[in-house]
């Protein structure tokens, strides 16, 4: 936390407020960080370690890497070696890097790629938060489905699918999920299920409310389940905007395509045309690119709520 503060920022959350450090990176094993030291025992670099799940090959992200300047000029790669060396991760999966790690991930081999980011604007006379200059027409398909919101651990629990989980990359396990966002220390994640006809779910949304100039948004960080149940899901996405009065509802994703996002009733920003915000803390009317690495490139799903993105400030 010390070294955070001297060499990160002395106001960042992790080198203030020990609670949430804690539950960020303090497990059963111990406190998941790599760090280099000197001969005198002084930190000359760090790279954090996020598991998201617990097996014996976990899938991991790499978070607050970060090396001061010594004799070494290979000491940033060397760190990044070694939380392989010792996590023996079978990949590791990182939104949110800054150029200079994007060049590190790229010269260690990896694959580095921006979110894609869609919004659903919400009906409005006027925008506070966002700029929507354009009307839009929203979809008039028929659904079958709806949306249920899951309070209880054990009924987010029962919805997830480790099996279904493990083809993914990176793997989230029970565990992981539940403590991201059920034990968040600050911020409250609804977890909504989407129930088909049957009244079977197997599919989850995980969201937050956010709000500024007397203005609501709404922001989706992760999916937990099968994409296709996204599909013709336009109607109740347009209900949960309409009911609570939301300038926008958005996503920031990699993996699901975009004829499932269309039918779920989400436009997909290209240009700053549309601004769509993602800093609330301090508030920021600005579009906002989120790069992430990978140290495998099949199969990838890659969220806003992975690694230690959507954390507070």
């Amino acid at each position: 936390m010390g070294f955070i503060k001297e060499n990160w920022d002395e106001n960042h959350i992790l080198a203030r407020d020990r609670k949430f450090f804690d539950w960020m990176y303090v497990d059963r094993d111990g406190c998941n960080f790599i760090i280099a030291v000197d001969g005198d025992g002084n930190m000359l670099g760090m790279e954090g370690v996020i598991k998201y799940n617990s097996s014996e090959h976990p899938d991991l992200a790499g978070t607050m890497w970060k090396v001061k300047k010594s004799g070494n000029p290979q000491l940033g790669m060397e760190i990044g070696k070694k939380m392989y060396e010792v996590y023996q991760a079978r990949c590791d999966v990182a939104p949110g890097v800054n150029r200079r790690a994007m060049k590190i991930n790229q010269m260690l081999g990896y694959l580095s790629a921006p979110l894609n980011h869609y919004y659903i604007p919400g009906k409005r006379p006027e925008y506070q938060l966002a700029v929507i200059k354009k009307s839009y027409e929203r979809r008039k398909d028929l659904t079958d489905k709806k949306f249920v919101f899951l309070n209880e651990p054990e009924d987010v629990a029962a919805v997830i699918d480790d099996e279904w989980q493990r083809g993914k990359a990176p793997y989230k396990d029970a565990p992981y999920i539940l403590h991201r966002y059920m034990r968040h220390p600050v911020y409250q994640y609804e977890m909504i299920g989407i129930q088909d006809a049957a009244g079977r779910i197997r599919s989850i949304i995980v969201g937050r409310e956010v709000s500024c100039r007397g203005a609501l948004a709404y922001k989706i960080v992760d999916y937990i389940g099968h994409y296709e149940d996204l599909m013709n899901c336009s109607a109740c996405f347009y209900e949960l905007l309409d009911n609570r009065q939301y300038e926008y509802m958005d996503l920031y994703c990699y993996g699901i395509s975009d004829s499932i996002l269309e039918s779920a009733g989400f436009l997909k920003r290209i240009s700053d045309e549309v601004v769509i915000p993602n800093y609330f803390s301090p508030f920021e009317r600005r579009n906002v690119d989120i790069y992430f690495v990978s140290s495998i490139s099949e199969g990838l799903n890659v969220f806003r709520g992975d690694a230690d993105q959507d954390r507070p400030g």
